[in-house]
């Protein structure tokens, strides 16, 4: 529950301004995308939560890691579920009945384009969301006691 509310917070505003500004959707069209989004959400955002994860277990990441090990752990993981995701929310909302192709082309490519760019940030508010509202523990493991493993 905690990382679906994350990102439903997150990507509505985002989105609908590249679905108002981009592809040219009017109000009612993008309050519509956006409950359909929601639903995505529901399935793919845990989805994406176990992507960061499984990166993050195969590339040796820990909450105390680079920052850069972290960002190419939360960028791989949203990028493995947001071109299903958002092109879902597009050819489900009845979004695509008023745009043009360029205007889907131009949609699609902005909201990989803001996933892609906002990952870091994205995953940050996901992980505070967790600990702060839900008290759930990070995505990423705790760094491993060398002096534990050896005993």
């Amino acid at each position: 529950m905690a990382v679906i509310t994350a990102s439903w917070l997150f990507y509505t505003a985002p989105m609908g301004c590249l679905e108002y500004y981009v592809g040219g959707l009017n109000n009612e069209e993008i309050v519509k995308s956006r409950v359909v989004a929601g639903g995505f959400q529901i399935i793919a955002s845990p989805l994406v939560e176990k992507a960061r994860r499984y990166i993050g277990d195969n590339i040796e990441v820990h909450e105390g890691s680079s920052r850069l090990k972290k960002a190419v752990a939360n960028a791989g993981g949203v990028l493995m579920m947001q071109p299903f995701v958002y092109n879902g929310v597009l050819f489900t909302s009845d979004a695509l009945s008023n745009m043009t192709i360029g205007e889907y082309s131009s949609s699609l490519l902005g909201g990989l384009g803001i996933a892609l760019a906002t990952a870091p940030l994205y995953c940050s508010f996901s992980d505070w969301w967790r600990k702060k509202l839900f008290k759930l523990p990070s995505v990423f493991r705790k760094k491993p006691n060398i002096e534990e493993i050896r005993r």
